[in-house]
């Protein structure tokens, strides 16, 4: 039976699942685990997706992701191919590291994510790899302990739902696995009304809704431009100047115009943050929650996506699937 494609757009989140080909190890020394976590630091820069939780054990690992705008089969396949490739050179080998494509269901957040953490956080415990999950290095679950911020982690989301001060939060974040751990927690499979999807029926209906918005889309890109050609576009658009765009001006039409080219530069011709930062002269932070916002209006203004497309028209770039 054919499997059932991917179901991916912005804001979705999934419990990613890959295991070692033949279930043979993934990682074999410290240093190939601190890789695979340089790697996720890396393309979560590059792509914008929001980190929850992980656990890398030697033969399979877990990851909890929040995806923006860029889909999960491309955040994941440059990560899994980059680490397959440094695997196959530092120990000889050749072929496939991961057994099959990696397994990806998509949640209902507010109903599935603490669950879900908790599920992830004591999956060493459930190897039989340690008795206590502090003892295990190569999960997140330290990252919600700590007075900083991981910047690999994003654990505010998590940690506010156990109250507004980080300290007390932590501690009865820590109080909420440990309970965990007499509990039997399956994975879910019970629960799920379609198998790509954890959520109750009226999440899976509104999910494959936006599903099938996202196969209908009928158009495809072809070349990458220049910033500058964007940018001239996006002004042509607005009625506005580049200037203006380049600038710190906060008027309401220049700083959506903005966004609007930010959006565009980022998402559908793959310009990484600190391009497009250097090209405005703001900081990579800007950057993201612009496309964080763009993405947002999109999705409640159909319109926009409509202009965006005829920016993309008129630049060449934007052409009917046959």
């Amino acid at each position: 039976m054919a499997r059932k494609p991917r179901i991916e757009f912005p804001g979705a989140l999934y419990h990613v699942f890959a295991r070692g080909n033949h279930r043979n190890h993934i990682f074999l020394t410290p240093n190939d685990y601190e890789k695979y976590l340089s790697l996720l630091e890396r393309y979560k820069e590059r792509y914008s997706f929001r980190l929850y939780a992980y656990a890398l054990l030697n033969n399979h690992l877990h990851l909890l992701i929040e995806t923006a705008d860029i889909p999960l089969s491309k955040i994941m396949q440059g990560i899994q191919q980059t680490y397959t490739q440094f695997f196959n050179w530092k120990y000889g080998k050749v072929g496939h590291l991961f057994q099959g494509r990696y397994k990806a269901i998509i949640c209902q957040k507010d109903t599935y994510l603490l669950e879900l953490m908790r599920y992830i956080h004591l999956n060493p415990i459930r190897a039989g790899l340690v008795k206590s999950i502090v003892n295990y290095p190569w999960t997140s679950y330290c990252s919600y302990l700590k007075d900083r911020k991981d910047k690999l982690i994003d654990a505010d989301v998590v940690l506010a739902q156990f109250g507004h001060d980080r300290k007390t939060a932590r501690r009865y974040y820590q109080q909420f696995v440990r309970a965990g751990i007499m509990k039997n927690h399956g994975e879910f499979t019970d629960e799920m009304v379609d198998t790509r999807i954890l959520g109750d029926q009226g999440f899976v209906e509104k999910v494959q809704q936006q599903e099938d918005e996202v196969r209908h889309d009928k158009y495809v890109i072809s070349e990458k431009p220049e910033l500058k050609k964007i940018l001239e576009t996006v002004c042509l658009s607005k009625g506005t100047v580049s200037v203006m765009i380049k600038s710190n001006v906060k008027i309401d039409d220049v700083v959506s115009a903005r966004r609007v080219f930010i959006y565009i530069a980022r998402i559908y011709f793959g310009y990484q943050l600190k391009e497009i930062a250097l090209f405005l002269g703001i900081d990579t932070t800007t950057v993201m929650k612009s496309v964080r916002v763009m993405a947002d209006r999109i999705r409640k203004e159909r319109h926009i996506k409509e202009d965006i497309e005829w920016m993309l028209r008129k630049m060449g770039n934007l052409e009917c699937q046959a």
